[in-house]
């Protein structure tokens, strides 16, 4: 690649839409032999395992194709971010489709052909997977993310409702405990809550191990 933020749009519909040896002709010009991808469901280690990734990918959908939402490129000119959304009519689904938003991030290293990838790190937006899935998807809408956000939203709009209600009864020159400014540190139990909380922020790193990051960037 001479110019990866005016070429890439192109490469990735082309990755995503092309027959298996177009694919492979493609990977193998434009990504390092050793290059690996990490995502949320799979894992390639090198340039052959890559190539069976968007094999599959192709084969198991009836359609794919990708809007390139936003690209641009690090000063150094190593990185590409890419957001993206991808198009995806799976044989599961039957014709109807669903988008995948997601992000990427392309490592770049310079040869005598132009620049090519060595590290390819996609950042899915996991919801987006999970509400499309078959079945799973409708029943997580009906029974969890619907009831959970009417909850929330009403939750806040009855505590909105009572305080007011409390300041006017207990406290009409608006100095009462249930105001906003009366919950900034108003008591001594509050103070020590608030050091707590600082002491285990500060050292739960010092007992408990690292927990192990799905996407190493560096």
């Amino acid at each position: 690649m001479q110019d990866p933020v005016k070429e890439l749009p192109s490469i990735i519909n082309q990755l995503l839409q092309a027959p298996a040896d177009r694919q492979r002709k493609l990977i193998e010009r434009y990504f390092t032999p050793d290059c690996k991808i990490t995502h949320a469901l799979v894992l390639g280690k090198d340039r052959e395992e890559i190539i069976r990734i968007f094999q599959y990918w192709r084969f198991a959908n009836v359609h794919l194709s990708a809007d390139v939402q936003d690209i641009f490129i690090s000063a150094e000119g190593d990185k590409v971010f890419v957001q993206l959304v991808q198009h995806v009519s799976h044989y599961m689904h039957g014709p109807i489709g669903f988008d995948l938003g997601m992000s990427t991030i392309l490592y770049l290293r310079d040869t005598p052909t132009g620049k090519k990838i060595y590290r390819q790190v996609d950042l899915h937006q996991f919801e987006s997977i999970l509400y499309h899935w078959p079945l799973v998807g409708p029943l997580l809408e009906l029974f969890v993310r619907r009831p959970l956000s009417w909850s929330m939203i009403n939750t806040a709009r009855v505590a909105s409702w009572a305080y007011s209600k409390l300041e006017a009864l207990y406290a009409p020159d608006g100095q009462s405990p249930y105001s906003v400014s009366g919950l900034q540190e108003r008591g001594p139990l509050e103070q020590a809550g608030r050091w707590l909380s600082k002491v285990w922020w500060s050292q739960r790193h010092s007992w408990k191990a690292e927990p192990t990051v799905p996407y190493n960037m560096r």
